[in-house]
């Protein structure tokens, strides 16, 4: 994570209620306090947080894989049962019962790995940064999930594995594991609608797969956009695998507003409600009373909403503002 700390809260609570064990977390360049919301999350239990190796190391290579790679060295990763990897803007949400791993596992017959496919949600419309809320907020799916799983156009999906953590020589990745010749180790790798998936895409690299039929057990939301004020945030901060893919300079903006474009579709189409866990929120409740989450949480909201305005300050921030259609609400009130 780099300056996300309005959506620790509600991410880490999310995937705790689901039945993850203390969840490792690497920062870089943080200002926004999100790596001391984590040193906090990391008191009581609930996280493992350690500074992204590149931030020292700048040779590693891209942000996200030095992240992973460092990843696998730690004894809690090592002692996992199952490991998984998830951004902050991606929820885990589990059909069976009341949306827990245990439901999972008891749903469904005895598996290695599951991959889910990623389904996108839009920006709702929304402006303001808001109280850094984001299921309760942004529910328009970019494509509604019967029209996903009923086929979608044939519609292939980013994956996010749910793996077994005793393979030999796996090699931990964003998406989906490596694992030479899985086909062939007599081990079962599922989607989320309970198939076997063929060795056409488990013994190779690939991280899209028709999600038609996917969605039984499952899927991810992946809430890329947030807000238009939450946009121009992540656009300073720039992207973890391609620094060309998001920014402010001449080379990124193009990137950026396509970026937008691309996502922030479907804002017709009918809301639906996420499922979140059982116990996730009084698990973020919790966390807001807590004496130093609540403050810092606060801090950080008012941080990006600093930034936002530093940002309309700027000759590249007014553009980049524009092309995303942004009006500031004052703005519209006053219109009206």
């Amino acid at each position: 994570m780099r300056n996300e700390g309005p959506y620790v809260l509600e991410w880490v609570a999310h995937h705790r209620a689901i039945g993850f064990g203390p969840i490792m977390v690497f920062t870089n360049d943080c200002d926004d306090g999100t790596d001391r919301l984590l040193d906090r999350l990391a008191e009581l239990g609930h996280v493992i947080h350690a500074p992204n190796p590149k931030a020292v190391f700048t040779q590693l290579g891209v942000w996200q894989v030095a992240a992973l790679r460092y990843a696998t060295a730690f004894n809690a990763f090592r002692d996992a049962d199952w490991v998984m990897t998830l951004d902050v803007d991606e929820f885990l949400e589990l059909s069976p019962g009341g949306g827990t791993l245990a439901d999972l596992f008891a749903a469904v017959p005895p598996f290695d790995l599951m991959s889910f496919a990623v389904l996108g949600y839009n920006s709702g419309g929304e402006v303001e940064i808001g109280d850094g809320s984001v299921q309760a907020r942004f529910q328009i799916p970019r494509m509604p999930l019967e029209a996903v799983d009923h086929g979608g156009g044939g519609l292939k999906s980013a994956v996010k594995t749910l793996m077994r953590n005793d393979f030999e020589k796996a090699q931990f990745r964003n998406h989906r594991p490596r694992i030479d010749g899985f086909s062939g180790l007599g081990r079962t790798w599922l989607d989320a609608g309970g198939r076997p998936l063929p060795a056409a895409f488990t013994d190779h690299k690939i991280n899209l797969w028709p999600a038609a039929g996917a969605l039984r057990f499952g899927h991810v939301n992946h809430h890329s956009l947030r807000s238009q004020e939450s946009f121009l945030v992540k656009a300073l901060r720039g992207d973890a695998m391609t620094p060309s893919r998001m920014g402010f300079d001449a080379a990124a903006r193009a990137n950026t507003i396509r970026y937008w474009a691309e996502r922030n579709v479907g804002l017709e189409n009918p809301a639906r409600q996420p499922k979140p866990p059982q116990g996730a929120e009084a698990l973020l409740a919790s966390y807001h009373a807590d004496p130093v989450l609540g403050p810092l949480h606060g801090a950080a909201l008012a941080a990006h909403r600093a930034k936002v305005a530093a940002l309309l300050e700027t000759e590249a921030g007014r553009d980049l503002a524009g092309a995303i259609g942004y009006r500031a609400t004052g703005d519209v009130e006053a219109a009206g």
